[in-house]
């Protein structure tokens, strides 16, 4: 009686822990929508890479109820005028019934000469912000805080997909599944964008959720459907931001990984990789079609160049000439270090508007100092990478098992980081500037870059002397809380102590002018 009475007991138990094992995710999840909230209201509109455009881009399909159709209507919409506007069209949707006819424009200090004569002290940024941009929010401030918001759950099932990948990995493991999640909620530069307008935050979300599918192929679950929605996510990605389509080949080299291994017949490969690029090609490939035959280029640029120009990414269209080493010359290695340096310090916080105020204010050395710490942190967990390794070439050379035997879905999250490492190398090469040095473009690879950091700084757990009792499980799973309290709660710090002492004093107060009728006054 006893005994069932405690089997219930246990059973009972089990059920209750199941039913909240993830609840701490939610909580890490919760917290990062509240912070990206409030930096949506507080970061200043048009003072983050492409906010502007994309903005122009967004209130032209709220206005219009279509994209651009023609060249001209792309100019004229500016930069962005020729992404893609699926991101665009759905954020329109939180903008479009906002009333802007009476609003005053922001004052963009490009767009006239005159606004960059007075200085008065202050640090010039994207915009002269006013109260026409202060709360309380109206007119084009209004709708631009509104087409903020779609960006914040996006963010939200990109840190949900990071969780679910490493939890695919390591199915017992949720403080490490937990402790990647919060490594991508509190990355600084990943709390801006999805604070802010870009078109990025769309594709991450695709990119990560793919790669979550990846790994369950790589891990032998290559039913119809799981091969039908990976396909659709890879042509949804592709159709948010166009180099998702690197995923494609990405595909198709596991399936024949997997087809070799477990020695496939050649028509069943065939049916499966079948499968994917159908449901690819149903779900992006009329765009490309639409495309190339309304904007192509190919009297004016020629064949390569006429038909890339589609993609509008000028990197891209006059850059490859200098890839394949037709034309210019690659950048010297001093270039590619502080290229390297930059693309490294943007990864995480960095961006140029931040940086010309701390300047102005005398406080560089701390914000420097920030990144030597980060680096080393950085240093710390690949060096844990490098001892994983070590103890995984020892095992093999001595021919016992190992916990860290080679595995496909780990294979396939270090395909997925080199090549999108390779893509942001190879725009270097297209375009040798520090225009190119931007880290958010590695975040496409965020699931392998949490997972992979999150190894390394676990290995230098297991590497430090062990002083608590108990199993191997309890031990393995008191190190995977710590790395996920201490990524994560070091990270959060590191997001509010930025805010309340670097982006509010760099911005911050507004000019106190606002627009009025001349007939009112």
């Amino acid at each position: 009686m006893r005994a069932n009475q405690s089997k219930e007991t246990g059973g009972q138990r089990d059920a209750t822990n199941a039913r909240f094992a993830h609840w701490p995710l939610v909580g890490v999840v919760l917290v990062f929508v509240i912070l990206a909230f409030i930096y949506s209201l507080v970061f200043p509109l048009g003072e983050i890479n492409d906010e502007i455009p994309h903005f122009a881009l967004i209130s032209f399909i709220a206005e219009q109820h279509r994209p651009p159709l023609t060249l001209e209507e792309r100019d004229a919409v500016g930069t962005k005028g020729d992404a893609s506007p699926f991101y665009h069209t759905l954020v329109a949707l939180l903008t479009q019934h906002v009333d802007l006819s009476d609003s005053p424009q922001l004052p963009v200090v490009d767009l006239k000469l005159e606004r960059l004569i007075p200085d008065d002290g202050r640090v010039r940024h994207n915009i002269f912000h006013t109260g026409d941009d202060a709360f309380p929010f109206h007119g084009i401030a209004l709708a631009w805080h509104l087409a903020r918001l779609a960006s914040i759950p996006l963010g939200a099932a990109t840190i949900i997909a990071v969780y679910l990948a490493v939890l695919a990995i390591y199915p017992e493991r949720r403080y490490l599944a937990l402790a990647a999640a919060a490594f991508v909620a509190f990355i600084p530069r990943f709390v801006i964008s999805s604070a802010v307008l870009n078109d990025d935050n769309l594709v991450f979300p695709l990119i990560a959720f793919s790669v979550v599918y990846l790994i369950w192929i790589a891990q032998g679950d290559v039913r119809s459907r799981t091969l039908i929605i990976l396909g659709v996510l890879i042509g949804l990605a592709t159709f948010a931001k166009y180099h998702s389509i690197v995923l494609m080949p990405i595909m198709t080299l596991l399936l024949l990984q997997l087809a070799w291994q477990k020695r496939w017949k050649w028509q069943t490969l065939l049916r499966r990789w079948g499968l994917v690029v159908l449901a690819f090609a149903i779900t992006v490939g009329w765009w490309f079609v639409f495309l190339v035959i309304r904007f192509n280029q190919v009297r004016e640029l020629g064949f390569v160049s006429g038909i890339l120009a589609v993609l509008g990414d000028p990197v891209i269209t006059f850059g490859v000439d200098n890839l394949v080493g037709a034309n210019g010359s690659s950048p010297f290695l001093s270039d590619w270090l502080n290229w390297a340096d930059l693309t490294f310090r943007t990864f995480w916080f960095h961006s140029s508007s931040t940086l010309s105020g701390l300047t102005a204010r005398g406080n560089l050395g701390v914000y420097w100092g920030v990144y030597v710490l980060i680096g080393l942190i950085t240093v710390i967990a690949l060096w844990g990478l490098l001892r994983r390794l070590w103890r995984y070439g020892r095992s093999r050379r001595s021919g016992r098992s190992s916990i860290l035997t080679w595995r496909p879905d780990v294979t396939v999250l270090v395909l997925v980081f080199l090549v999108y490492l390779g893509l942001v190398a190879a725009r270097h090469f297209m375009q040798p500037s520090f225009v190119t040095a931007q880290g958010r473009h590695v975040f496409p690879a965020l699931v392998p870059i949490a997972f992979l950091l999150i190894s390394g700084w676990e290995e230098v757990l297991r590497s430090l002397p062990q002083t608590e009792g108990g199993s191997s499980a309890k031990i393995r799973s008191s190190r995977d809380w710590v790395l996920a309290v201490g990524i994560g709660g070091g990270l959060l710090a590191f997001r509010l102590v930025a805010l309340l002492a670097v982006i509010v004093p760099v911005f911050y107060p507004f000019l106190p002018l606002k627009s009025t009728d001349p007939d009112d006054i």
